[in-house]
Formats: C-alpha cells, structure tokens, sequence
C-alpha cells in the first residue's frame, strides 16, 4: 500500500475501516472454520449466530457504532448480516463490485434487479450476485456493496441514491468498455 492509499484509509468512514477489518480477520484466520460455516447460514432478517453478534462487537462497534434509534439499528444489523454472511463465501478482494460483474458477464437484467431491490429480496440479489463472482472464482472490493446494503433509503434518500447510480454507471460504463473492446 502506498502513502496515499494509507491516507485514504485514515479517511475512510468508520463503516468501510470496519468492512477491511472484518476481511483482515478472516483472511488471517481470527475466524475459525465454524464461525465462517455460521455466517454463511446467517440469515439477515433474523441474525442469531454467537459468529455474528461476535463480529459485530469486535470488528464492527468498535470503528462504526451503530444507531441507537431501533428501526435504524435493525436496518444496519440486516445489512451487516447480509455482508457478513456473504464475506463468508467470498473474502476475496477486488475491483469494484459492479464493474466485476460487468466483465464476467453477469446479466443486465439481474443487475437491475439488484440495484432496485430492497430489504430481503436486496440480501437474495447480493446473495446471487456473490454466488455468481464465486463460481467465476473471481473476488471484488467488498466496501462499495457494504455502503449500497448499509445506504438506507427511507433514513438517509441521498446517499442511497448516490451509491446505487454509482453502481449503475460502473457497470454500464465497463459493459461499453468491453463490448468496445471486442469489436
């Protein structure tokens, strides 16, 4: 890493400093093999496991609080469920999550869909999504999906918005790019 990547990570909010740390553990091996195999059956609507109320209280609190306001802290739990129990499948790092999509051929349609979803059906279309890139053996940059599950749309409209036409435009921009490129 050099110096101004190091800068960049000093700066980084505390959600995406908490999303490279739960990659570091498990690439280090701070998970055992049970509390992966735990997180990968986690399911976000109703997250029980010791594995992922451990992660949260070690990697997570520690670098982003979550809110105390109750229907805001449900929504990062299942958010963090959901990247947690995709982690779990895919510690891999990467490009962009939507450019990587792009050039392994994942389907528009079913990008759409990931992009429009919310709520449950969002955590079934990243669950897709991150199934797909593991088949192609393939990882990506985890920080990116964690901001578009952790972006709420009811609290926070904005920055929902920002992230979700960021991905579109990743994905069809590197789309273009490679079609370009083969013709």
């Amino acid at each position: 890493m050099n110096t101004s990547e190091a800068a960049d990570r000093r700066t980084e909010p505390g959600w995406a400093q908490a999303v490279r740390a739960v990659l570091a553990a498990m690439r280090s091996g701070a998970f055992s093999p049970g509390d992966l195999a735990a997180l990968r059956r986690e399911h976000p609507e109703a997250p029980e496991s010791p594995s992922f109320w451990r992660a949260l209280a070690v990697y997570v609190e520690p670098l982003w609080p979550l809110p105390r306001e109750p229907e805001a802290r449900e929504h990062a739990e299942t958010a963090w469920a959901v990247i947690l129990s995709n982690m779990a499948r895919l510690p891999e790092a990467g490009a962009h999550p939507a450019a990587v999509l792009a050039r392994t051929g994942y389907a528009e349609l079913r990008f759409l869909r990931l992009l429009r979803s919310r709520g449950a059906e969002r955590a079934r279309q990243v669950r897709a999504a991150v199934a797909f890139l593991s088949s192609k053996g393939v990882g990506f940059d985890w920080v990116p999906l964690a901001e578009l599950l952790l972006a709420d749309p009811e609290r926070s409209p904005e920055w929902a918005e920002r992230v979700r036409r960021d991905f579109a435009r990743r994905f069809f921009n590197t789309l273009f790019e490679s079609q370009n490129a083969s013709t």
